[in-house]
């Protein structure tokens, strides 16, 4: 298990996001139930990379958490695209292997979803 999955675990899960362990390289949740069991506990996140020692890390959406999903891949850029909509706030922001990055949000406000392939 890379120490930086860990680490960014933790610390996403310090920022109150809960956290789930994920199948290697995939973006399947590694346990059952994973709904009602994704957390902040820093030792259940250490606990379950040491279960799944190849496994990724992913956050429970909905209930005011979103993320922003951008990619750079098959022809288009939406880095570009989402530079012409202007300035997003500050937040926290990992790169993705598609060159993309996923943008981290929480709110009070209800946010319709939608995705763009």
């Amino acid at each position: 298990m890379s120490n930086h999955k860990l680490q960014s675990a933790i610390s996403m899960a310090k920022l109150g996001f809960p956290i789930l362990p994920l199948k290697s390289n995939e973006k399947t949740p590694a346990i059952i139930n994973w709904q009602s069991h994704a957390c902040q506990s820093e030792e259940q996140i250490s606990g379950w990379a040491k279960d799944f020692p190849n496994c990724n890390f992913g956050i429970k959406t909905g209930k005011g958490i979103i993320v922003l999903d951008v990619d750079n891949k098959n022809g288009k850029n939406g880095s570009e695209a989402l530079a012409s909509m202007g300035q997003i706030p500050e937040t926290f922001t990992v790169a993705t292997p598609s060159n993309g990055f996923h943008y981290y949000f929480k709110t009070t406000q209800d946010i319709k979803t939608s995705t763009s392939k």
